[in-house]
């Protein structure tokens, strides 16, 4: 018995359950404009993020992620932060995103928290 692969397809339910959102370390001040995109998959790079977010506006900013130490140094964390240049942009990317699947992961995009001194 075979178990059917994930399609690249988005999905239109929306998440229902709480994520932990890791605070920015981003101290810009366009967090109104800050997505946190969460669940990739390590084969996913920056160019795939960049193309998947440009089509929803204009880019102020993309942190893409990597362990800085430890046995994983310089492999991805599994997240990144897309900034656009206007809030609109942002919410459509926003609620575009949050729930497609994207190389058989499920994406969680949620507005980013800004870093507390």
């Amino acid at each position: 018995m075979s178990v059917p692969q994930a399609s690249t397809q988005e999905l239109k339910t929306p998440h229902t359950e709480e994520i932990d959102v890791p605070d920015d370390p981003c101290e810009d001040d366009d967090d109104d404009r800050r997505l946190w995109i969460g669940n990739l998959g390590t084969e996913i790079t920056e160019y795939l993020i960049l193309k998947l977010v440009q089509k929803f506006g204009a880019l102020r900013k993309i942190n893409f992620i990597y362990h800085k130490v430890g046995p994983d140094k310089g492999k991805p964390k599994g997240y990144c932060f897309v900034s656009f240049h206007t809030w609109e942009a942002a919410e459509k990317a926003r609620k575009a995103l949050d729930g497609r699947v994207v190389v058989s992961r499920r994406l969680f995009v949620k507005w980013a928290n800004k870093l507390k001194k």
